[in-house]
């Protein structure tokens, strides 16, 4: 039986087979649920065990009101897609991030979007959050694992789509969205699997793993690529750079090594060893360095 936290809303019941998996439930511990069905009476939703054990109670107790009962799933796929809807209720101080949500871009700026969703509310998805960028499938090769680097070309004001909450800023009233495929879609977890080739493979898996699985797609930490492009430069921010890497794919045939194009974004305190105060004058766009890969973010 739940309780939701709410003053006069009814009881949840989570059916045992609709429990999460590998997690045992704790009397107080908080559990993300979707509503499943219409509200059912208590009695009903208990099972035998706690019916036998109450029957006698129940004779000598006096006659009560039935409560009814809201019924929930704790399923992670069915959890990480209901998608919250607008209603009296909904103000700032009830959203949370992760919720999914659906948006319609407002206007399209140098460094991101700016949505509405809810009808109500305006929220900003910064330009690491954003769709991916469009590719022709005749040429695929030239696909890059990323946010878009040209806004204009990937998204349109008017555009409606799905985006999950990053952020709530309860004081400044600031919202923040994120339109990337990975969150958005975002189902159960995968397991990371090792394949015991090479000492990397035995590394404890990070948190960009985690999230996407095994095959992120992603290069390794400590990779250095020879010949990476500079696709952005913000002067005194970093440089978003296109890192070309052979990333191990594991499938049913075996492991097989495959090319992959991903963006990295080095930060000006990263981007050299003596102190640098304009970007700009050290990158240029279209330009090739050289850079390792100190740190992965799903």
């Amino acid at each position: 039986v739940l309780s939701f936290g709410v003053a006069g809303a009814p009881p949840g019941f989570l059916p045992r087979k609709a429990a999460p998996q590998g997690r045992a439930l704790v009397k107080g511990s908080v559990l993300d649920v979707v509503l499943t069905g219409a509200d059912r009476d208590v009695d009903d939703a208990e099972d035998g065990d706690t019916k036998k054990n109450k029957s006698k109670a129940s004779k000598a107790s006096k006659p009560r009101e039935t409560l009814s009962a809201l019924s929930t799933t704790a399923d992670r796929r069915r959890v990480a897609s209901a998608v919250t809807h607008e209603s009296d209720t909904v103000s700032v101080s009830t959203l949370l991030p992760g919720m999914l949500v659906n948006a319609r871009i407002k206007a399209v700026l140098a460094d991101g979007v700016s949505a509405n969703f809810m009808t109500y509310f305006v929220a900003t998805v910064d330009s690491f959050h954003v769709g991916d960028a469009v590719v022709d499938r005749r040429n695929e090769s030239d696909r890059v694992d990323g946010p878009a680097i040209d806004l204009a070309k990937t998204h349109r004001v008017g555009e409606r789509c799905r985006a999950r909450v990053l952020f709530v800023d309860h004081e400044t009233k600031r919202v923040g969205l994120s339109l990337r495929p990975h969150l958005v879609n975002y189902g159960a977890p995968r397991t990371h699997e090792t394949s015991g080739v090479d000492d990397a493979s035995h590394r404890a898996p990070d948190a960009a793993s985690i999230v996407l699985g095994p095959d992120v797609g992603l290069p390794p930490l400590g990779f250095v690529c020879e010949t990476a492009v500079v696709r952005r430069v913000d002067k005194d921010v970093g440089v978003l750079l296109e890192v070309e890497s052979s990333v191990d794919s594991h499938g049913s045939h075996g492991t097989v090594k495959k090319s992959s194009k991903t963006l990295g974004y080095c930060h000006i305190s990263d981007a050299s060893d003596a102190h640098v105060e304009n970007l700009t004058k050290l990158f240029k766009p279209n330009a090739r360095v050289r850079c390792r890969v100190v740190g992965r973010r799903a």
